[in-house]
């Protein structure tokens, strides 16, 4: 019987990987659980040592043992020029990958994935944060640790409103988008986005079905281009992938042709918005509130 691949993981599975589902891995692959002190460690280990026949990698990324260099994000790129001819496979847990040379892998005939999966909980903090700039729930929690009450209560009286029968635009209608969209027609809110092709081939499709598949997505406006939608929703969130076509999404541009009183939500990259344009647009008025679930140097 041919040997199992040898499968280098970095970092430890507990509480990430079900039980059951990492013993079945193990019987499959040659697990080696990444122990070098230092990224040299790991270098020269990957050149002529322990690690030089690995035919995958497995990043974890969490629970790594104390005493051990964090391998963090933009590692394949600091890791490329020393890989082994073996490797065939890098997974990566999480979702972002565009600080890793996905180009200079592939170069090498390496395959490079992230994981998938998430969307429930992704939304659901979306959904919180769209609910939060609303009602503004962070600020005034602060004000009540700090023991001002009724200035808190004044306050929210005058701002805090409900979400309830506002436009919501949405960047970004794949699974995370989509189920964005449920949760907050759900509250009550009118869903706005941007007409794309496959977009509205799925707003068809889902329109002649019946029960749960129609549930999937709910009535959705549908606007030209980015400036159209800004003009008229009362809130934004994006959940889009990262990308040359989404870097600065948010510019100085868009942000002034924005409906005054904007609130903006980003469970996406941060590097989608401007940060210094948003906080221009902070300042003037033209955005009332944010919530941030990513931001730009993390």
């Amino acid at each position: 019987m041919a040997p199992h691949r040898k499968v280098l993981v970095i970092g430890s599975p507990e509480g990430v990987v079900p039980d059951n589902v990492w013993e079945d891995f193990c019987t499959r692959y040659a697990v080696y659980q990444y122990d070098f002190p230092t990224t040299k460690d790991f270098y020269q280990s990957l050149k002529g040592g322990a690690c030089h026949d690995v035919s995958g990698i497995m990043r974890i990324g969490l629970n790594v043992p104390s005493g051990i260099e964090k391998v963090g994000n933009g590692w394949t790129k600091r890791a490329l020029e020393h890989f082994p001819k073996s490797l065939k496979l890098i997974v990566n847990f999480g979702h972002g990958f565009e600080e890793e040379d996905v180009p200079g892998l592939n170069a090498r005939g390496i395959e490079f994935f992230n994981t998938t999966g998430g969307s429930e909980a992704t939304a659901v903090v979306a959904t919180y944060l769209i609910i939060s700039v609303f009602r503004q729930l962070n600020r005034y929690e602060r004000m009540l640790r700090d023991d001002q009450f009724l200035s808190a209560l004044r306050h929210s009286a005058q701002t805090a409103i409900d979400p309830y029968g506002r436009k919501l635009g949405i960047i970004g209608m794949g699974s995370i988008g989509q189920t964005v969209a449920r949760q907050a027609a759900a509250l009550g809110m009118e869903i706005h986005c941007i007409d794309r092709p496959n977009l509205r081939k799925l707003l068809e499709t889902v329109q002649h079905e019946d029960g749960y598949i129609r549930g999937l997505i709910p009535p959705v406006a549908l606007h030209k281009d980015l400036q159209a939608l800004v003009a008229v929703v009362d809130c934004l969130v994006l959940t889009c992938s990262y990308s040359a076509a989404t870097h600065h999404l948010l510019s100085q541009e868009v942000f002034s042709d924005m409906k005054k009183g904007m609130r903006i939500v980003n469970v996406a990259r941060g590097k989608c918005i401007d940060e210094d344009a948003m906080c221009d647009a902070i300042d003037s008025g033209v955005v009332s509130s944010v919530g941030l679930d990513v931001h730009y140097n993390e």
